[in-house]
């Protein structure tokens, strides 16, 4: 099925492969997903450790409005690769992203997309694509994820004509923050050339991007010196994420040498803040050979979009209006939201505004 062909007027928009020729195509790609596992296992950057400690640097306070930008690094922690099902290859750059700085979350409330959000961050992303959404998918769960990141922050202007400069790193700051995903939107991207803008996108929805005012700047930072410590995600109580940063393949100089180069026209001024990645743990799971298998039968996005759609349509980790989520780093910081639909964040806007 190509993109420009119709689809059935259904919930998952997809027809299903036949189950014997399903069989098949699905033994080969875990076949060849079992033989090429092995080839690139995600491996940790072994930079020498620090804590987030007042002997090894001082506590600031970060706010909302000395934030010029942000920017993210996907798939960047070694057992977060593995469960998305992704490969990986130490030779090719970390995926990235620019976020709205509309998304910056500065209350105590997470919006859950509905439709009509849904179909607008998709026009501003693709001109045309709300049109085709609205025709084929009567339905679509946003399907909200939770990732809890360490945000890492610029304290001074990233000067470009230092890139070479193997020693050179600008001075940074380090806060808890975490991303919410769309995962559906997500899924647009899959195999176009902006991938990029889509995933900026899933996760710009207005308060999807946290960021902790309670800042950590080292004494000293090299490129062999990487910050170690806990990251967490709880949801209604029940522990969702629990990692490390130990755990991370890239170091800083590498992250943010990914960023300038993907963004070569971005000045990276002070207070930009990246978030850097997430550990296992998040709600939308891939097994490697469904990503092998939907390549080896040419599934356009749309396609993709009602599988992945069905298939966690019933998955009680992600997340719904409702549900308390809180992130933490360590015992140095937590944040902590609720998750609202769209007409319960319009009451809370309109009786703060009215106050």
């Amino acid at each position: 099925m190509t993109e420009a062909q119709s689809c059935p007027n259904d919930k998952t928009q997809y027809q299903p492969c036949p189950p014997v020729l399903f069989f098949w195509f699905a033994l080969i790609a875990i076949s060849l997903t079992t033989l090429l596992s092995g080839c690139n296992t995600p491996k940790p950057f072994n930079g020498e450790p620090v804590q987030l400690d007042v002997s090894d640097g001082q506590w600031q306070t970060l706010q909302p409005e000395n934030i010029t930008a942000i920017y993210g690094i996907g798939l960047s922690y070694a057992e977060h690769i593995v469960e998305t099902g992704r490969t990986w290859d130490p030779d090719t750059p970390a995926p990235v992203f620019k976020k709205s700085l509309n998304s910056l979350n500065t209350g105590q409330t997470i919006v859950y997309p509905d439709r009509a959000s849904f179909l607008t961050m998709a026009e501003t992303v693709e001109p045309g694509l709300a049109r085709v959404l609205e025709e084929r998918f009567p339905y679509i769960n946003p399907l909200l994820d939770y990732e809890v990141e360490l945000g890492m922050v610029l304290l001074e202007p990233y000067d470009r004509s230092r890139i070479n400069d193997s020693n050179y790193l600008p001075r940074l700051g380090f806060v808890l923050a975490a991303d919410i995903t769309a995962r559906s939107f997500m899924v647009l991207g899959e195999d176009k050339p902006n991938q990029s803008e889509y995933w900026g996108a899933a996760k710009s929805f207005p308060g999807f991007s946290a960021v902790g005012s309670k800042m950590w700047i080292p004494s000293a930072f090299s490129n062999e010196t990487v910050v170690n410590v806990s990251l967490e995600t709880w949801v209604n109580g029940k522990q969702r994420q629990n990692g490390n940063t130990s755990d991370r393949v890239y170091s800083a100089k590498e992250m943010i040498e990914f960023i300038a180069a993907q963004y070569p026209g971005d000045p990276l001024h002070a207070g930009t803040v990246i978030m850097t990645g997430t550990p296992p743990g998040v709600a939308f799971r891939v097994p490697g050979w469904k990503r092998a298998l939907a390549k080896m039968l040419g599934l356009n996005r749309f396609t993709l979009l009602g599988m992945v759609i069905e298939a966690n349509d019933n998955n009680p980790d992600f997340l719904m209006p409702g549900d308390i989520i809180g992130f933490n780093v360590g015992q140095y910081d937590s944040l902590n939201y609720k998750v609202v639909g769209q007409s319960a964040a319009e009451e809370i806007t309109g009786s703060t505004g009215s106050n």
